[in-house]
């Protein structure tokens, strides 16, 4: 597999050259879409990945949490190339509360690496916006796309802000056409 969006190839969500297994195809083909309407909002900016999907082995060794998204392809890491990451952020904020995207998850980093993370909506956490405080251990904290919390200003831990990785794999049934047609797609211009 190869290209599967305009700006996106399956290659850049595999961690440690682990390509995503079949049962998660579906999941990596919505959080591409996702990544792209987001790519859109925020501006244009390429998205550089550093991590999607992450084998247990893997994700273990980074410090995901065990219910982690990564594991089932639904969530990704990456940095808005050219752009703010706080401002980008912003942007797919606003662009949710006017219901121009859904999304489960978007943490922005600013105090550490500036990463971003954003995740499907997996029927648990919908438009869930929060931001990394503290590194050590990691702290968030709740943001609405204002003034940032304080760094090391308090918190909640990582089994919080991340989601039961069985209910990441569950999903609407609007969000399951989506991967249907989709996938349909793929398959006929021979992407799979």
């Amino acid at each position: 597999m190869s290209a599967i969006t305009e700006h996106f190839d399956s290659t850049e969500f595999e961690q440690g050259g682990a390509p995503v297994p079949s049962q998660y195809l579906g999941n990596l083909y919505a959080l591409a879409a996702l990544l792209e309407q987001a790519r859109a909002i925020g501006g244009g900016y390429p998205l550089r990945i550093t991590s999607g999907y992450r084998p247990a082995a893997d994700n273990a060794s980074v410090g995901g949490a065990a219910t982690s998204q990564h594991l089932t392809a639904s969530a990704a890491d990456f940095y808005p190339v050219g752009a703010d990451a706080v401002e980008w952020s912003r942007a797919i904020i606003a662009a949710a509360a006017t219901g121009d995207i859904r999304f489960g998850q978007l943490e922005v980093d600013p105090y550490g690496d500036g990463h971003v993370h954003l995740s499907l909506d997996n029927g648990v956490a919908i438009n869930n916006a929060i931001v990394l405080v503290g590194h050590d251990p990691n702290t968030y904290a709740d943001w609405n796309g204002g003034d940032l919390p304080p760094k090391d200003s308090g918190g909640f831990g990582d089994a919080v802000a991340e989601t039961d990785s069985a209910e990441s794999t569950a999903s609407s049934n609007s969000v399951t056409a989506i991967i249907s047609i989709a996938l349909l797609f793929a398959i006929l211009e021979g992407g799979i």
